[in-house]
């Protein structure tokens, strides 16, 4: 599950170029650093989100759930304040929280 089986795009719905460093698992994503390994997943059901991403060497992670289809705007900075680091999975699935504020400040 935690070896990886084929290198990701850089987002999700290209094929166009490889992220470094990124795979896909058996069902789950993968991110390999110099010092970590982080496994990865995200659910979207509609109205219905949800995000896991675990440190493989500290043995800590984060995983949440939301109700409402702006879930996955901010997970970036959820991980960032809880297991931090830049991770390569945010732009795969295009969530970036600081533009997210910025486009939402705009509307306004």
């Amino acid at each position: 599950m935690l070896s990886p089986q084929g290198q990701l795009p850089k987002r999700f719905s290209s094929s166009a170029m490889l992220a470094p460093y990124s795979f896909w698992g058996l069902g789950i994503g993968l991110e390999q650093t110099l010092t970590d390994t982080y496994f990865w997943h995200w659910g979207d059901n509609g109205a219905f989100k949800c995000f896991i991403m675990v440190s493989v060497t500290r043995k800590e992670g984060i995983i949440y759930f939301t109700n409402g289809s702006n879930g996955l705007d901010f997970a970036d900075e959820l991980v960032r304040q809880t297991i931090g680091g830049q991770h390569p999975a945010f732009g795969f699935l295009g969530i970036n929280w600081q533009e997210e504020v910025k486009k939402r400040g705009k509307k306004e």
